[in-house]
């Protein structure tokens, strides 16, 4: 795992120990499963976003992630159910303007999104 994304795990490891009570942790655990996810840690991702999800079903960003790591997970009920969530969400995202939603800098980021997201059953 390069030093970056180790390094972003322990931060929000650190902020999750130092304020366990946030109101907002959600944003934290949604934060982790991203890490996760963009290092090909699938089930990782799925824990944090399931844990992220019980505190704030409302939150595009763990929504999506939950539906693109669970659909790389071949669980295409769990990741249907997440990507129908996304779209209660947000009824306008697709596949042609997650950028508009999701504007990473790094291009693999974003394609592997997309991956997931496709595979989840989201339209073009």
């Amino acid at each position: 795992m390069p030093s970056a994304v180790r390094a972003a795990i322990e931060q929000l490891a650190l902020a999750m120990r130092l304020s366990p009570l946030d109101p907002e942790s959600f944003g934290v655990h949604g934060a982790t499963a991203y890490a996760h996810f963009f290092r090909g840690r699938y089930e990782e991702a799925s824990v944090w976003a399931d844990r992220a999800m019980e505190e704030n079903r409302s939150y595009l960003p763990v929504a999506a992630i939950a539906a693109a790591s669970n659909a790389l997970l071949g669980r295409q009920q769990k990741a249907r159910n997440a990507r129908e969530l996304l779209q209660q969400i947000d009824p306008g995202v697709r596949i042609s303007n997650l950028k508009e939603q999701f504007p990473y800098r790094r291009h693999e980021d974003m394609s592997l999104l997309a991956t997931g997201l496709k595979t989840a059953g989201l339209p073009e």
